[in-house]
């Protein structure tokens, strides 16, 4: 059977439509998996930013809490080293009253 070129070319332009049918379905499969890949990497991102400003607001008080500390400490320290000064103060006292007294002893003694 002979088949006419109007014949053959209906049935390529058929063969060719199938085919192109085939692929606009294959890339519209391939866009929506590329979309719902997208969506998942957004949902990433902003649950990675999320926890990142959680972590940052964390760590914000943790430093703050930390700061405070150190304050505090440095205050006790100031206290602590006026405190030995005032020591030391009374040490040197106490040392020069009783050389005066172990002199006045001696000269009593002496005398």
């Amino acid at each position: 059977m002979a088949q006419t070129q109007e014949e053959k070319l209906a049935a390529a332009l058929r063969v060719e439509l199938h085919n192109t049918s085939c692929q606009v379905q294959s890339l519209q499969a391939e866009t929506e998996s590329l979309r719902a890949l997208k969506r998942g990497l957004e949902n990433t991102l902003h649950d990675a930013k999320h926890w990142h400003d959680i972590e940052l607001q964390n760590l914000g008080t943790v430093v703050s809490r930390l700061e405070a500390e150190l304050r505090e400490m440095r205050a006790e320290a100031e206290q602590q080293q006026q405190a030995r000064e005032h020591l030391l103060a009374h040490k040197g006292q106490l040392q020069r009253d009783v050389a005066s007294y172990h002199a006045l002893l001696d000269r009593e003694e002496s005398g």
